[in-house]
């Protein structure tokens, strides 16, 4: 989730009516308060004021949710909830064009990326992750797409907080090479990731981007990369036209 001005109880309230517009199903304080970066207390009191309210139902293992006819995510505004409306049927497309499993990821406050939707593709060999689990900017295709597309003072933030970890030996953890890989990506508009998250595994990705041409989100497709030499150009003419035309729903771009 993006950081933005406002009343901090108001902006945490919309994140979390967001999120669980976004993600269907029941969740516990921890994983709500992991999922939106809060402090559990101030979670299990948001809760509460929104259960008091009617917005959100506790079952008998204290899950919550929304209530059931909020939970159909067409009431909740704001870039979240529009993505998840609109891009799940672009991830679908490109995931039947290319046989590849295809993800749209969102920046988060905590330097991550994390996945809105996804299509798993057909091949028996093949990439999945789940939505709840975030991922590096750093070393996804995703991420690097958000990050060289996205405000420069977002790559400043993500160098100057701590240590990179590093995933592989082809993760990019020094700043000066960081930066010259984003870039290599403004320069080509997408984002190539081999081996930097996981040996085998390789990804592409392009920015969903707003009228101004900041990224908003991105799209990508990831892939064995024991494939990439047959499947990357494919992907990537897929991806790009799901990008131009999620950009145009969503962020008004041209």
């Amino acid at each position: 989730m993006n950081s933005a001005p406002g009343i901090k109880s108001a902006v945490r309230v919309l994140e979390m009516l967001e999120m669980l517009s976004t993600h269907p199903g029941r969740f516990g304080v921890s994983d709500l308060a992991r999922r939106l970066v809060i402090p559990k207390s101030s979670t299990h009191m948001l809760l509460e004021t929104l259960q008091s309210r009617g917005y959100v139902v506790r079952d008998a293992n204290h899950m919550f949710g929304l209530h059931a006819s909020l939970a159909d995510g067409r009431w909740v505004g704001g870039p979240r909830a529009v993505l998840a409306r609109v891009a799940g049927p672009a991830a679908e497309r490109v995931a039947r064009a290319t046989r590849e499993s295809c993800f749209v990821g969102m920046r988060r406050d905590d330097e991550c990326v994390e996945y809105v939707v996804k299509a798993i593709g057909a091949h028996d060999l093949r990439s999945d992750a789940p939505l709840a689990t975030a991922r590096p900017l750093h070393a996804t295709a995703t991420g690097l797409a958000l990050l060289a597309f996205g405000a420069p003072e977002g790559v400043e933030r993500l160098l100057s907080g701590a240590r990179l970890e590093r995933f592989t030996r082809y993760t990019l953890c020094d700043g000066r090479a960081i930066k010259r890989e984003l870039a290599a990506i403004r320069k080509r508009g997408y984002s190539l990731n081999r081996h930097m998250y996981a040996i085998g595994e390789s990804g592409i990705a392009v920015p969903i981007v707003e009228d101004g041409g900041a990224a908003i989100a991105a799209i990508g497709s990831s892939f064995p990369d024991s494939r990439y030499p047959q499947c990357v150009e494919r992907t990537l003419a897929e991806l790009r036209r799901e990008a131009r035309r999620l950009s145009r729903e969503i962020g008004g771009g041209r």
